[in-house]
């Protein structure tokens, strides 16, 4: 079953702007949880001496840094997406111009045939 971005993608092309303002939210989400993450080991041994508990706080670090991990995985694979359907729609784009002209000019040739007699 494919989600409605998905197919509201494929409706509007690959050119509709939600798609990439949508990765950019997501981008500035995981950049302010970086932050986030980077100062929470700081605060939790500030707050372990302040209340001088006995609490072992290391494992919980060390989940929160494995979790960072994954969510920096999956920010390079959604940037990884976006430059590729960014090249793919440029290449979409240049081949709809190129067919509109041949069109416009009259020329009789497909695109199949085209490819045949560069063969």
């Amino acid at each position: 079953m494919s989600s409605p971005i998905s197919t509201s993608m494929f409706i509007h092309g690959l050119s509709d702007s939600r798609f990439h303002i949508m990765i950019f939210t997501i981008c500035t989400c995981i950049k302010c949880l970086f932050a986030k993450w980077d100062a929470l080991p700081a605060e939790l041994q500030r707050i372990g001496e302040e209340q001088h508990a006995v609490l072992d706080l290391d494992p919980y670090v060390k989940k929160l840094m494995n979790a960072r991990r994954r969510v920096v995985l999956v920010n390079n694979i959604l940037q990884n997406a976006q430059e590729r359907l960014g090249r793919l729609n440029h290449h979409v784009a240049r081949e709809a111009a190129r067919l509109r002209a041949m069109l416009t000019s009259g020329s009789s040739v497909t695109p199949l045939e085209e490819k045949g007699k560069a063969s």
